[in-house]
C-alpha cells in the first residue's frame, strides 16, 4: 500500500466511510533491518526525503508459550524526516522516534524484571542523542510509565493521543497500549481529559473483548488505582525557558500553579488531538484481537508573523523568485 501511487478519494467517500473508499498518497518510508518491523512513513507531499538515524532490535530473554520456546525482542526505530516547507517551532526537521516494548518487557514479568528497568535509561538517553520530537509506539502495559519514566530522567514528555473506552459489558475502564507522545515544550490540547475518565464521559462503549487493549488495572504500576496510574500521563507541565527539565524538576513544575490554558497561551508549540471513528477500523464489525486503532494528534501552532507581516514576507520572495539575477542567468 504504501509502495502504491496517489489515487484521488471515491466520489461518494465521505457516504461510504470506508477504508477501501478513502483517498491514498504516495510515501517515504524506512523500517527496521528485518523482515517484519517497526516502520515509519510519511507522505511525498510533505517530505523531502527521510534519513535513518538509529535502530536496534534488543534481545529481552525468552519464554515459553505451549511448550514452544519463544524469543522477545524490543524494538526502537529514530528517523529524521526533511520537511518541504518550515513548521513553527520545529523548523524544517522532524526526528521520529517508534517503539515497540515486547509484552513480556513491558508487564516485567519474572525474568524480565532487570530488563524492564534498563529500558527506561535506554530510551531517554537514545530519545536525548538524536534530538526526538516524537516518540510513539505500543509500550504495552506500560504505555502509563512513558511520561513519569521520562521526565524523572529531564525529558519534557507529554502524552498526546492514546485511546481510552470503556467495556459494555462490567463498564470497566479499558485502554490501547499504543501512544504518541512530544518530547519538546508543546501545549497539548487532548479529546479526552482525565475527569471525563474518571467521570466516563464521552469515552466509546464497545464489548470487553471488541476494542483493542485491557483494563487500566492491567496496566502498570499495580501498585496504584486506575485514575492515580494514569495521571501523571494526563498533567500539563509548564514549558521551561531552556525547553528541558534536569531530572526531578519535572515534578517541581507540575506542583507549580498552573493550567492547560495558562500553558496554551504562551507561544510554543500547540498539539491538538484528534478522536477517529472506531468504526471504520473494524473488521467486518469487529477488533481483531492484537491489532490497535489508529492514533493521530495534529499542530495548530500560530505563526510567529503577524498576517500582514506575513502576507509582505511572501510579496518580498515573489518578487525575489521572478527578478532576473546574473548569478541565475546560463
Amino acid at each position: 500500500m504504501l509502495e502504491s501511487p496517489a489515487v484521488a478519494a471515491d466520489p461518494n467517500y465521505e457516504g461510504l466511510r470506508c477504508f477501501e473508499a478513502r483517498p491514498s498518497y504516495e510515501y517515504i518510508s524506512l523500517r527496521g533491518k528485518e523482515e517484519v518491523s517497526v516502520l515509519v512513513g510519511v507522505r511525498s507531499a510533505v517530505a523531502d526525503k527521510m534519513e535513518l538515524l538509529f535502530w536496534d532490535r534488543m534481545a529481552d530473554g525468552t519464554y515459553k508459550i505451549r511448550g514452544k520456546v519463544m524469543r522477545a525482542y524490543t524494538r526502537l526505530l529514530i528517523v529524521k524526516i526533511m520537511l518541504k516547507n518550515h513548521v513553527g517551532h520545529m523548523g524544517n526537521e522532524v526526528r521520529v522516534a517508534v517503539c515497540h516494548l515486547h509484552h513480556m518487557t513491558g508487564k516485567k514479568r519474572a525474568g524480565f524484571c532487570r530488563k524492564h528497568d534498563a529500558f527506561w535509561k535506554y530510551l531517554a538517553d537514545k530519545c536525548r542523542r538524536y534530538g526526538v520530537h516524537v516518540l510513539m509506539g505500543d509500550f504495552n502495559m506500560s504505555l502509563f510509565k512513558v511520561v513519569p519514566e521520562l521526565r524523572s530522567r529531564g525529558i519534557h514528555a507529554q502524552l498526546c493521543s492514546w485511546f481510552p473506552w470503556v467495556s459494555e459489558d462490567d463498564h470497566s475502564l479499558m485502554s490501547d497500549s499504543c501512544g504518541i507522545f512530544f518530547l519538546m515544550p508543546c501545549a497539548v490540547k487532548r479529546h479526552i481529559s482525565l475527569d471525563m475518565v474518571e467521570k466516563e464521559l464521552e469515552l466509546i462503549k464497545l464489548p470487553m473483548n471488541g476494542g483493542p487493549g485491557q483494563t487500566l488495572k492491567a496496566y502498570l504500576p499495580n501498585s496504584k488505582n486506575n485514575i492515580a496510574k494514569i495521571k501523571d500521563s494526563m498533567i500539563p507541565v509548564p514549558v521551561a525557558e531552556e525547553g528541558e527539565y534536569e531530572p526531578g524538576e519535572y515534578a517541581d513544575a507540575v506542583a507549580a500553579p498552573t493550567t492547560q490554558s495558562a500553558v496554551a497561551d504562551k507561544k510554543v508549540f500547540k498539539v491538538h488531538e484528534k478522536a477517529l471513528d472506531p468504526n471504520i477500523w473494524m473488521y467486518q464489525g469487529a477488533n481483531h484481537k492484537g491489532s490497535h486503532f489508529p492514533l493521530c494528534a495534529f499542530t495548530n501552532s500560530e505563526g510567529r508573523r503577524s498576517e500582514e507581516s506575513f502576507a509582505k514576507r511572501q510579496e518580498r520572495q515573489r518578487a525575489t523568485q521572478s527578478r532576473k539575477h546574473p548569478r541565475w542567468c546560463g
